[in-house]
């Protein structure tokens, strides 16, 4: 329950400071690099949750990939483990599904 909590915290925190960035850029010509700064930072924040996650279930990530749509959801997830099994697998893949709100189907986790 902890670790849904600071999760919780942690996402709050930055979609407040993304908004307030987005909001406050002076000039329309620095927007394009501000929404670029959002958007590294919303990636950077995505991939330390997935790995605490998958730390939290016994798994350690190597790499993690992933798209957002337009509006800074997450439209599909590529995450590499350094090794796991079936079954934890589906399981992780579940868990994230659910805390980003998409389909399933929308996350591939591979296993060396």
């Amino acid at each position: 329950m902890d670790a849904v909590l600071g999760w919780v915290k942690n996402y709050s925190m930055v979609v407040l400071l993304l908004t307030v960035l987005s909001q406050t850029a002076a000039k329309k010509e620095y927007r394009k690099y501000i929404q670029l700064f959002i958007e590294i930072v919303w990636v950077i924040t995505i991939e330390e949750d997935v790995k605490l996650l998958a730390r939290n279930n016994g798994y350690e990530v190597e790499q993690t990939v992933v798209c957002l749509d337009g509006e800074y959801g997450v439209e599909e997830m590529e995450i590499t483990l350094l090794e796991g099994d079936g079954e934890g697998i589906l399981a992780l893949r579940d868990k994230i599904a659910g805390y980003y709100q998409i389909g399933a189907d929308k996350i591939v986790i591979k296993a060396d």
